[in-house]
């Protein structure tokens, strides 16, 4: 009776990186009752195994996770903190995003892990009851641990943050490891090491050593389904933080008789006015900040600066001060390419063909690509923190890379 209990609460976890499509096939891992690892495929959802569960694993191309300094706070306080803290480091508008949050130290650091809002929803559709992001799998090492996997690569950071990272040809390192690692030496908080889960040899860890002044350890090939049952047990369930009203068809209004009728038109007139007032105030607020940016501008030493241009004046007296100190500035190119380059990095060889720089943001001209490879490349440049604007043309895709504002 023990060993039919234990058949009847297989898990099912499932890789995912963008929302479930039928048509798609998925890496997965079927576990026992007892948490061990029964089997591993790769299909389609029609034909997954079935389990009592489904647990999803966000591929790290399309999870992030920030690292955040807040004041320690009431935990019903917390996650309104923590997001009103990442708003601006959000590549979409607020309400897209998904955020889970991680207590990550009683002085109230947290973790933030953030997914498309849409991937959730989806993974609710298709009956997945959790839903982990890959990077939260890999335990915390003393210094950075850099693990790559079946469909990419990311670094967990040894605050428990985590970036995703591209494959890179051997025997080179992947050009989002580098600038980061460049990075915090300039910042003087290098790692003491990089664990290194992947396939390396000696020569190569001692290579890398030399060239970034970090020491390079080998450890173990990363597998995101090899990882402890205590660390999918102990992971942050991302689809805790969806909100099911919001994800619930709405209910159809029943009939309404006169009465009511005319007291939702005097409450929708009041709305409108409430609107009205908002919007008003809310122009008042901005002629204010454009005014106060334009003072700050001045007193910079900026000249013909006005309200429509003030914040484009500043960025760029702000990008010039960064040269001058030897430090790169959000607006650059190759900061803003490096952020694109694990999503153009997973595209067929040849699909990019022509990159251009100019005001502010990369033109790129890509060949042919069907809607689920532009739909996952517009996801993951998202996910680094760009604006990613496209169309299709005669002979391909056009897309426009800008920081995210």
């Amino acid at each position: 009776m023990a060993s039919s209990d234990r058949r009847a609460a297989r898990t099912l976890r499932v890789l995912v990186a963008a929302p479930i499509d039928e048509r798609r096939e998925y890496a997965w891992a079927l576990f026992d009752g007892d948490g061990r690892r029964v089997e591993t495929g790769r299909s389609a959802p029609a034909a997954w195994p079935a389990a009592a569960g489904r647990e999803a694993v966000v591929g790290a191309d399309a999870v992030r996770m920030v690292a955040l300094a807040l004041p320690p706070l009431p935990r019903a306080r917390l996650h309104a903190a923590a997001t009103f803290a990442l708003e601006e480091r959000l590549a979409s508008a607020p309400e897209d995003a998904l955020v889970a949050i991680r207590e990550a130290n009683e002085r109230g650091g947290v973790i933030a892990i953030v997914t498309a809002r849409e991937l959730g929803r989806s993974l609710i559709d298709a009956g997945f009851s959790r839903a982990v992001g890959e990077p939260e799998l890999a335990q915390r090492v003393e210094g950075w641990r850099w693990c790559e996997g079946e469909d990419g690569g990311f670094v967990r950071t040894q605050d428990g943050a985590a970036f995703s990272v591209g494959a890179a040809p051997a025997p080179s390192l992947p050009p989002e490891l580098t600038m980061a690692l460049a990075h915090a030496t300039r910042e003087q908080r290098a790692p003491a090491a990089v664990v290194v889960d992947a396939a390396a040899d000696p020569a190569s860890l001692q290579r890398w050593t030399t060239e970034t002044g970090i020491r390079f350890v080998a450890g173990t090939p990363w597998q995101w389904h090899a990882q402890s049952l205590d660390a999918y047990r102990l992971a942050t369930d991302i689809l805790s933080a969806v909100d099911e009203r919001s994800s619930r068809p709405a209910a159809k209004s029943p009939p309404m008789l006169a009465v009511a009728a005319t007291i939702v038109v005097f409450a929708m007139v009041l709305h409108a006015l409430a609107g009205l007032g908002t919007w008003i105030w809310q122009r008042t607020e901005l002629s204010r900040a454009e005014r106060e940016l334009v003072t700050i501008a001045r007193q910079a030493g900026a000249e013909n600066v006005d309200g429509a241009n003030a914040a484009a004046t500043l960025a760029t007296l702000h990008a010039g001060a960064r040269h001058r100190a030897g430090r790169d500035a959000p607006i650059d190119a190759m900061p803003v390419f490096a952020r694109a380059a694990p999503a153009l990095a997973a595209l067929p060889a040849g699909t990019l063909r022509t990159a251009t720089w100019s005001g502010g943001a990369w033109t790129l001209e890509l060949g042919t690509l069907d809607d689920n490879a532009l739909e996952h490349l517009v996801v993951r440049t998202r996910s680094a923190g760009l604006a990613p604007l496209h169309a299709r043309t005669a002979n391909g895709v056009r897309l426009r890379l800008s920081p995210a504002p």
